[in-house]
């Protein structure tokens, strides 16, 4: 039996249960009106999901989170999950996906709309990144760790790069109006 078959089953889980939620808010995004969440004023997915920061370049963040759920659902069920640069990918997708997390619950302030079926969302991305910062690190050796995160620098770069311009294409409007 594998090594680590229970925590690739519960990333199974989180994965699927992710796409779940993300396909209800892209149906949400798309149909609007009232949600099965939409529960007051300040506790609403369809004012969230109706927000400037629901779309990223014409795409709903909602699609984008679909995609982030299938990637770490594909990564969990491949044949070379114990593959360093697996996890090492695992790794980077949680740092991205908790990055996210924190610019998304800065527009949910900012909308003044709590959205549920994000927040769950929210909650399995930080869970996958716990079980693969867990996995990293105990198939890595913790004397030599950071030379595997210098090896990986250019990747960290590169999602570095992406939230930047993330960051920069939601707010421009603040800054130059």
């Amino acid at each position: 039996m594998e090594k680590y078959y229970k925590f690739r089953i519960i990333l199974i889980i989180l994965s699927v249960l992710g796409s779940l939620v993300s396909t209800y808010l892209i149906f949400n995004h798309f149909n609007g009106g009232n949600s099965v969440c939409d529960i007051s004023k300040t506790i609403s997915c369809s004012t969230a999901n109706g927000s400037v920061y629901s779309v990223f370049l014409g795409i709903p963040v909602s699609i984008l989170g679909l995609l982030w759920f299938l990637m770490v659902l594909y990564f969990a069920t491949g044949l070379q999950f114990r593959a360093r640069r697996v996890l090492s990918l695992l790794v980077g997708s949680g740092i991205l996906g908790f990055i996210s997390i924190v610019y998304f619950i800065h527009a949910e302030i900012s909308v003044g709309a709590l959205c549920l079926g994000c927040s769950v969302a929210h909650v399995l991305i930080f869970a996958t990144l716990l079980i693969s910062l867990y996995l990293y690190f105990k198939e890595t050796d913790h004397e030599k760790w950071w030379l595997s995160v210098h090896q990986e620098r250019m990747f960290i770069l590169l999602v570095a790069l992406l939230v930047l311009i993330l960051f920069v294409t939601f707010n421009w409007k603040f800054w130059f109006l």
